[in-house]
């Protein structure tokens, strides 16, 4: 599986956001909010082992601007 981990701005610490099931491609955090840069980090585990994390990729949410675009999430 996979252990999605996140933090607040770029200086902020790592929390875990969530476990995910083996073969799981994409993941999306409807938790954010706009105008906060967030640092996503993953891990893949297999019982108790652990891989090192994945370098972290940032980003700050921006207000949708196409129609019909439904609520945000990265």
């Amino acid at each position: 599986g996979f252990l999605v981990e996140r933090k607040v701005g770029e200086t902020g610490t790592y929390l875990h956001l969530a476990t995910l099931p083996p073969n799981t491609a994409t993941y999306v955090d409807t938790s954010v909010q706009d105008g906060v840069t967030y640092c996503y980090r993953v891990k893949a585990f297999s019982g108790t082992i652990s891989s090192d994390s994945t370098n972290e990729a940032c980003a700050t949410p921006r207000p949708s601007t196409s129609p019909g675009d439904g609520a945000g999430g990265w």
